[in-house]
């Protein structure tokens, strides 16, 4: 699955694999163009997180255990 993934970006992106690496950012660039609901899915569920650990690191900050 990750060689089709770096080919098909490769081959979407006209690059020839021997003299170019495909980074993390052209893989992202395609899914968006390709798979914008799952790019859109995956950003979501990454803030939650993010966000959620940012309240819990916080209230470790202040002392309390507080998780709402």
């Amino acid at each position: 699955m990750k060689q089709y993934l770096v080919d098909y970006v490769g081959n979407k992106l006209d690059l020839c694999q021997e003299s170019h690496e495909i980074t993390v950012e052209m893989i992202v660039e395609v899914m968006a163009e390709e798979f914008p609901e799952f790019v859109l899915a995956v950003a979501e569920e990454n803030f939650l997180r993010g966000y959620k650990q940012a309240m819990q690191d916080n209230s470790l900050l202040k002392g309390t255990d507080n998780e709402n």
